[in-house]
């Protein structure tokens, strides 16, 4: 038996594991390894219900009182994104005044819950995740960029300003201020269609759903000002439901096609939330969002919990190995459609049972307040 002084420390426990994780996402150019995917899922698993005590009694919950009863994968038990807003709960595996960063989810004080909050000990891996897959699932990262969002430094709880930063910095920007919310959450429109004017090579815009809307709505008089080069694409996350206004996805593309003269396959969506570390991308209207190969997805049916068949909808659920200090199994609010792919799925919407949150709405409450 080891005496307490061999005993790995939990710091040393994370960056050995984190080292293997960084390798496995790095290797972004080989095919879905189930079984070297599932050895470190599990060993995830095994840290996480080690350390992380609301987890390990969640898990206890459900049944699982010796983790290694779980062995595989798909096995391992999700956590609800709810039960972060809970305030009795820190769900990571370090104590908070070893928390590198905290992210909040975008709640306001409108909201019946508090704001969800993801802790990290460390944001190499969620760096390391955001890079990879930008280059794995073929983003348009070498256009130049321009972001309709603030900058990490004005808004550091924010998990989507930290990514555009992340962004901004491995990648060329078209603007020596490429950001366009200020500190105090103003958009500056006009500098942002003065910019527009003036550029003369493809572009990538990156913002919220509701900003992209809302830039729309206040420049119906002069739509053509907002016309980018050829070649260029635009990337938008947060959704726009919760906020009062009713848009279908097709509608909404048309009009960005319109106002900005790019395709509708040029039109990137991304889905994420705080509580993850990964993104899954989309081009276009119709096709299914893809994640990288560090994930795995699973939708859930709603009422007996089990695995729904490809083409049924259900509850999605996310398996996120770069979410090593926290919990890697989430369970979500939002609908999907199963697909054969264990990376992806065809997003229908937030379940309208569940509360309106997200970045997006944020972005539009401050839009118009």
């Amino acid at each position: 038996m080891s005496s307490p002084s061999t005993i790995p420390s939990i710091e040393s426990q994370y960056c050995e594991l984190e080292q293997h994780l960084l390798n496995y996402i790095e290797r972004a150019g080989d095919s879905v390894e189930d079984q070297r995917f599932n050895q470190l899922a599990l060993e995830v698993f095994h840290f996480q219900y080690q350390h992380n005590q609301p987890y390990q009694q969640w898990c206890q919950h459900l049944g699982i009182k010796d983790p290694n009863s779980i062995s595989a994968w798909q096995d391992i038990p999700a956590v609800p994104t709810s039960a972060f807003k809970d305030s009795g709960l820190k769900l990571n595996c370090f104590p908070p005044n070893s928390l590198n960063t905290v992210f909040k989810t975008s709640g306001t004080t409108s909201d019946l819950q508090r704001r969800g909050e993801h802790g990290f000990y460390s944001v190499e891996l969620y760096q390391q995740s955001i890079l990879t897959a930008w280059k794995q699932l073929e983003l348009p990262g070498k256009l130049p960029c321009l972001f309709l969002t603030q900058t990490a430094q004005d808004s550091p709880e924010s998990s989507l300003s930290h990514m555009m930063g992340i962004i901004s910095s491995a990648y060329p920007t078209a603007s020596a201020e490429p950001f366009f919310i200020s500190a105090d959450r103003h958009l500056d429109s006009l500098r942002f269609i003065q910019t527009c004017q003036a550029l003369d090579q493809s572009v990538l815009i990156l913002g919220t759903a509701l900003t992209f809307l809302n830039l729309i709505e206040n420049n119906k008089a002069n739509s053509p000002s907002l016309h980018l080069p050829s070649g260029s694409h635009l990337f938008e996350t947060g959704g726009y439901k919760g906020s009062g206004r009713s848009l279908e996805k097709s509608t909404f593309y048309e009009d960005l096609s319109r106002n900005f003269a790019v395709s509708e396959d040029s039109i990137i969506n991304e889905y994420s939330m705080t509580e993850l570390s990964s993104q899954f991308y989309t081009f276009g209207l119709d096709r299914p969002h893809i994640g990288p190969h560090w994930t795995r997805v699973q939708i859930i049916d709603p009422l007996t919990r089990k695995l729904v068949l490809p083409g049924q909808t259900g509850h999605l659920q996310i398996l996120d190995l770069a979410n090593l200090g926290s919990v890697a199994c989430i369970r979500t609010e939002d609908l999907a459609v199963a697909t054969e792919s264990p990376t992806s799925f065809h997003l229908v919407g937030r379940d309208p049972s569940a509360l309106p949150r997200g970045c997006s709405r944020s972005a539009d409450e401050m839009l118009n307040s």
